[in-house]
């Protein structure tokens, strides 16, 4: 096998695709969009309607927008410390419309984290939380067991499924590690023909070498 070194840039290739590959098959729990028009038709729209009329009874139509949103912006609240436990967009079936908050998005509506609601989506949100953090414990499993590791020679020997996690724009170093490998095969071939015919070959250079060049 050619040396390649296990260099800091190839460490953090492997340890990204070790990431990447997790993520893959683990994936994140989408918020229903069930969840997303339940609170739309529990919460916002009573609000829009009430806010659109009160708008229009009092000609204050600058002071607060209406557009169509196919979100919500939701605020987890704690039932206890009253504090934001979690920040979230949940789609829905359909744009509706909402009350425009900061920028493009539509304004957050506080949702409290012991209601039906509340409970559905910091379920999801926690498991999720619980699937990233076994995502970065994963890569970081894998960061200590290739640190040690000064070739990728080294670790091919001891961990032969390593080559799994070496990305496509790294195959390079793969293939200078095989390609003395592949070499010494093909020489191994090329000389295992020549045997089987050696001897025929090799016997007018022989007794040419026993009698010498005729002047």
């Amino acid at each position: 096998m050619a040396t390649v070194r296990m260099s800091e840039r190839l460490k953090y290739a492997i340890t990204s695709e070790a990431q990447r590959q997790f993520d893959n098959v683990n994936e994140e729990k989408e918020l229903p969009m069930e969840i997303g028009d339940k609170i739309y038709e529990k919460h916002i729209k009573p609000f829009v309607t009430e806010a659109k009329a009160l708008i229009k009874k009092h000609n204050f139509e600058s002071c607060l927008e209406i557009q169509e949103y196919s979100e919500v912006q939701v605020n987890i609240i704690s039932n206890v410390s009253k504090e934001t436990t979690h920040r979230t967009e949940i789609n829905m079936s359909a744009s509706r419309e909402c009350p425009k908050g900061n920028y493009h998005d539509a304004a957050a509506i506080k949702i409290s984290n012991v209601s039906e609601e509340g409970k559905a989506i910091s379920a999801i949100l926690y498991e999720n939380e619980d699937m990233q953090q076994r995502g970065r414990d994963y890569k970081e499993k894998v960061q200590v067991a290739i640190e040690n590791f000064t070739t990728l020679n080294q670790a091919l020997k001891a961990w032969p499924a390593i080559k799994k996690l070496i990305p496509e724009e790294e195959k390079w170093a793969l293939q200078r590690v095989y390609e003395k490998v592949e070499r010494k095969k093909k020489t191994d071939e090329q000389r295992a023909e020549i045997e089987l015919n050696e001897a025929e070959l090799n016997s007018v250079i022989l007794t040419n070498s026993l009698i010498g060049d005729k002047e």
